[in-house]
């Protein structure tokens, strides 16, 4: 009813102006990559204060990848040298990134997202892959 949907565009609204705050950064979804969970449109909450230890496989993660941030889910953790990396990959991608996420190029874990409203917004963060 009019109710509920004044209720949630008062909470994405609410949502949209505290980004920034507390380590909460959002982000604009531009491609498929992460269908059916997130779709170009879609603004994505991270939790950029989160250790990069206390990430686990199956979160969705953001990270910096020549120059792009890619946000992709966590299919592997890994230890090179008594340093540990992450295997990621988007969920309707048919093969993994090629490469590995460290602490260097790590900035955050989603934490939840908003459908489409994205496009209506002007982002300085926007997600590529």
């Amino acid at each position: 009813t009019g109710f509920w949907l004044l209720l949630i565009t008062c909470l994405a609204l609410f949502a949209i102006i505290i980004s920034g705050f507390f380590g909460i950064h959002r982000y604009l979804v531009v491609s498929g990559s992460m269908e059916p969970n997130l779709y170009a449109g879609d603004i994505v909450f991270v939790n950029t204060n989160i250790d990069f230890e206390d990430v686990e496989i199956g979160d969705v993660i953001i990270f910096k990848h020549k120059g792009m941030n890619i946000i992709h889910r966590v299919i592997e953790t890994m230890t090179i040298n008594e340093k540990t990396y992450f295997k990621t990959k988007g969920d309707a991608n048919k093969f993994d990134d090629g490469f590995v996420v460290s602490t260097e190029n790590f900035s955050g874990k989603a934490l939840f997202h908003i459908d489409k409203i994205g496009y209506a917004v002007d982002f300085t963060h926007q997600i590529k892959k």
